[in-house]
């Protein structure tokens, strides 16, 4: 399964943008404030020009400046630029109270993502700057008091940015799961049809094979009551027509396995004889079979399941079928069910294929996650069978190795047949 990435919806976009904007402006008019309440005829010069340097400068290293160094070292170069520049403005001006306003604006605009080292840089910037100040005449109380409010100001930004990263993660997963919940529904949709489609093919096979059947026996039976036939005749009682009707008889079961599995009624839990079930869907998986290719089926005769017999046949049949297309050509496919002990049974499918790596099994189980060619899989059948051992209280586990084929092992509580019970479920 391929994950694709969700674009951002184009109002967040927007909003994004104009915060941008709107942050910028308003930094930029604080700033302007800031410097005009320091303003004085002996520093208007040297404001002035600091004022220009420090717009132009931190233009540079926002923009350009990010492509020259990247991220990390164009803000941390950033800082050293503002922190040199904001406490070169408050030895000008004499460390008023206007030039201690610098201090909680230089900590604040250190705070842009994706930059990983924000607080290092607000200590450092706090350091020079308090150490600045106090050699050149600051007070101290006022670097006590500005650190203060430099530190709980970044403490709301920080808390901010993590919220609004929270935020924007929980809306990626929010749109990631609608968007796989709508493919979901999607296949579900297209097997649905596929199911009826099955339905409807089974139905129509299995009305002229009544005929056929029917004839064919009555045939048989003509034949075996004739008192005296010819040779060409006694083979076709004999040898040709049994077969033929061994033939009709799997043409019918597998067109009543097919109709089985195409119902989408729901179906009562009940308690079931593992043989039987895996004797048909074993017989419907052979049709699948290529040449030199080998299905072997061993089954503990006494292993009972209580559950749905139609989601433990999907089941099987899913893991047969894709053991037969991990085959590259000719190959052994073998099914076995055993009783691990008297609570548990387990069903083993082994394949000699290709077998997969640990990126493939890491993935194997999650929905739309296929390695077939585009278009002849939707990736839903290895879920479905941890869907359905899931909700049968077991678990399915996988030893894999590329080059030395599959064994997936469906571990499930047995079930003790009751006297209501009755026979296994008929055919």
């Amino acid at each position: 399964m391929t994950t694709r990435a969700i674009p951002p919806p184009r109002r967040l976009l927007w909003l994004a943008r104009h915060l941008m904007i709107t942050a910028s402006v308003c930094g930029t008019l604080l700033h302007v404030v800031i410097l005009a309440s320091m303003w004085s005829t002996a520093a208007a010069p040297w404001l002035a020009v600091l004022a220009v340097v420090t717009v132009s400068g931190n233009i540079a290293l926002t923009a350009p400046g990010y492509r020259w160094f990247g991220p990390e070292r164009a803000e941390a170069v950033r800082a050293v630029f503002n922190v040199v520049i904001h406490a070169g403005l408050g030895v000008i001006s004499g460390w008023g109270q206007p030039a201690w306003l610098l201090l909680p604006f230089v900590t604040s605009i250190t705070a842009a993502p994706p930059s990983q080292q924000v607080w290092a840089r607000v200590v450092a910037i706090v350091i020079v700057f308090d150490g600045t100040a106090l050699a050149t005449g600051g007070r101290a109380i006022d670097a006590v008091t500005f650190t203060g409010v430099s530190l709980f100001i970044q403490l709301l930004l920080s808390a901010h940015l993590e919220l609004t990263t929270n935020l924007l993660a929980e809306r990626d997963r929010t749109l990631a799961e609608l968007d796989a919940a709508q493919r979901h529904a999607v296949a579900q949709e297209k097997l649905a049809s596929v199911g009826q489609l099955a339905a409807g093919v089974a139905h129509e096979i299995n009305n002229p094979m009544c005929f056929v059947t029917a004839n064919v026996a009555d045939l048989l039976d003509e034949l075996r009551r004739a008192p005296a036939l010819p040779a060409t005749l006694v083979e076709y009682r004999d040898q040709i027509i049994p077969e033929t009707v061994d033939g009709i008889a799997r043409v019918n079961a597998i067109v009543g396995d097919m109709r089985r599995f195409a119902r989408s009624d729901p179906e009562p839990l009940v308690t079931f004889a593992l043989a039987s079930e895996i004797v048909a869907t074993t017989r419907l998986a052979r049709t699948q079979l290529g040449p030199g290719q080998h299905l072997h089926v061993d089954v503990d005769a006494d292993l009972w399941l209580h559950g749905s017999p139609r989601q433990l046949d999907q089941a099987l049949l899913n893991l047969i079928v894709n053991a037969i297309q991990a085959l590259p050509g000719p190959g052994d496919i073998r099914v076995r069910g055993r009783a691990i002990d008297d609570d548990q049974l387990e069903l083993t499918v082994a394949d000699t294929g290709t077998g997969m790596g640990p990126e493939t099994l890491a993935r194997l189980f999650e929905p739309f996650f296929t390695t077939r060619p585009v278009g002849s899989g939707v990736g839903l059948g290895l879920a479905v069978v941890h869907g359905v051992a899931a909700a049968h209280g077991g678990r399915i586990d996988v030893d894999s190795a590329l080059g030395a084929g599959s064994t997936f092992r469906l571990v499930l509580p047995r079930a003790r047949r009751s006297a209501s019970d009755g026979a296994a479920r008929s055919r």
